[in-house]
């Protein structure tokens, strides 16, 4: 642990001064806002965001009212974890031009973030306002809204998002989800398996429908998707623990203690979810005792 920090303490100044040397090297010099405009867009598709920053402030020097420099800008600062900036930058778009959808989405993703959840629904709502197809911002909201337990409103932005992309996956995704907490496996198990007809390696919808079926009663159902995610990634641990819920239900306590200890195994290497660890160690300490009364 002790050499883990020396190495973090040695490497984060080299950091810094990286980050610096990006944001203070020179630049190729251009005439116009258009060129410098230009120069930062190729900045951006290559993932310089340093640079693509400092072209984007020239922009903005040169043409003070350019939104796409303003909300590009706030991304790369976004992308270099200079969140004040950014959120200045997306504020700074919507006071330009109120109808401009992107900018309230982003400020929305930041209060997000931020576990401010009510500022978030109310940026989104503005985006939805201004573009009522917009199909990011309904996920958007929506997925705020079950994070404050207003499911029949997720539920709502969901049906929006899947009337509007039938093909995106993630609408049925997270509809399920909804349908998954209040114990309705039936519908869940309908918005999964359409997300799996779209992304059929998706893992966590794997492991989801099969802790669906397993609820519903059907576990052999559900081993059939875990085998499949298993063949996806073969160490992640939330699917050791679904395995093991199945195993047992289905009585077979010692298979079940095995998959609940690799569960924590791989929890413990990956640094996880404590939440997942301590059930793991909860579902062992039950699964010895059960061992051990036979």
């Amino acid at each position: 642990m002790r050499r883990n920090v020396r190495r973090v303490l040695l490497f984060c100044p080299v950091i810094v001064i990286t980050l610096f040397s990006i944001l203070a090297a020179p630049l190729p010099a251009q005439d116009t806002a258009e060129a410098w405009l230009q120069q930062a867009r190729e900045y951006r598709k290559e993932g310089f965001a340093g640079l693509a920053a400092r072209a984007y402030s020239n922009v903005i020097e040169l043409d003070p009212k350019n939104i796409e420099a303003y909300y590009s800008r706030g991304r790369a600062f976004l992308r270099l974890d200079l969140r004040d900036r950014a959120a200045a930058d997306f504020d700074k778009t919507i006071q330009l031009d109120d109808t401009f959808a992107d900018g309230y989405y982003w400020r929305g993703i930041m209060y997000d973030e931020a576990g401010k959840t009510n500022k978030a629904i109310a940026q989104f709502s503005q985006a939805i306002r201004v573009n009522d197809r917009n199909v990011e911002a309904y996920l958007a909201r929506g997925n705020s809204y079950r994070k404050k337990g207003k499911l029949e409103r997720a539920i709502g932005d969901f049906d929006r998002v899947v009337a509007l992309a039938p093909e995106f996956h993630l609408g049925y995704i997270l509809r399920g989800h909804v349908f998954h907490s209040r114990k309705n496996y039936t519908k869940a198990v309908e918005d999964y398996l359409k997300a799996l007809r779209i992304r059929p390696k998706h893992l966590r919808t794997l492991n989801n429908i099969a802790d669906a079926y397993l609820k519903s009663g059907k576990p052999e159902t559900g081993l059939h998707y875990l085998a499949t995610a298993f063949k996806v990634s073969p160490e992640l641990p939330t699917l050791y623990m679904t395995l093991g819920e199945i195993f047992e239900t289905q009585q077979r306590f010692a298979d079940a203690l095995e998959a609940y200890r690799r569960c924590r195994e791989l929890a413990l290497e990956k640094k996880g979810n404590k939440a997942l660890i301590k059930k793991a160690e909860k579902k062992i300490d039950l699964m010895e005792a059960r061992l051990a009364r036979n």
